[in-house]
């Protein structure tokens, strides 16, 4: 067993006697361990503190990457529907095609504030909208994110836009018309 195996035991150990321990029993074991109540009750605050910044940290970059499949599925859909290539979309809306590339495969890139408002200007979609596809404001709604993961499930990886994705896209940017100027719950 690892040094840092026997920590992680004993720690498992230490929470599972103050999770059951009555007060008296807790008391009795701190004082013999010569730790003043105080400290422990201010490390165990600092521990949740920390362990809610971690789990609220988790909960923003995984709703990143929900967001960022609904970008990528709209910017893909829009590219086929056009008929464009990366290299097409870069030339009309005036950005690097790398960076296309890069919204479309790499789920961890964020693109630039420049790169999105371009790209807005090109398709001629609610430049907010995409700032929060694109993951640029802290707060969606629930509404937003749900909608966002309804889209890029129900997108594909087909050459031409079949009849229900044309469907499914027009739905999408229009909800994302609609709700361009709508607060952040």
């Amino acid at each position: 067993m690892t040094n840092h195996d026997a920590t992680a035991a004993m720690f498992r150990a230490m929470r599972e006697l103050v999770l059951t321990a009555d007060a008296d029993s807790l008391a009795s074991a701190v004082e013999e361990l010569g730790i003043a109540p105080s400290d422990l009750a201010r490390s165990g605050r600092a521990a949740a503190d920390h362990a809610r910044a971690r789990a609220a940290a988790e909960s923003r970059a995984a709703d990143a990457g929900n967001l960022h499949d609904g970008l990528r599925a709209l910017l893909q859909l829009l590219r086929r529907r056009d008929g464009l290539s990366y290299e097409q979309v870069a030339e009309r809306a005036r950005i690097d095609a790398d960076e296309i590339r890069r919204i479309e495969e790499d789920p961890t890139y964020t693109p630039r504030p420049r790169t999105i408002y371009q790209l807005a200007q090109y398709f001629n979609l609610p430049q907010r909208s995409l700032a929060k596809l694109a993951g640029m404001t802290q707060h969606q709604s629930s509404g937003f994110r749900d909608e966002v993961l309804r889209f890029a499930a129900s997108s594909k990886t087909m050459h031409k836009l079949t009849r229900d994705e044309t469907r499914v896209l027009n739905a999408f940017v229009k909800f994302l018309s609609k709700n361009a100027d709508t607060e952040d719950e």
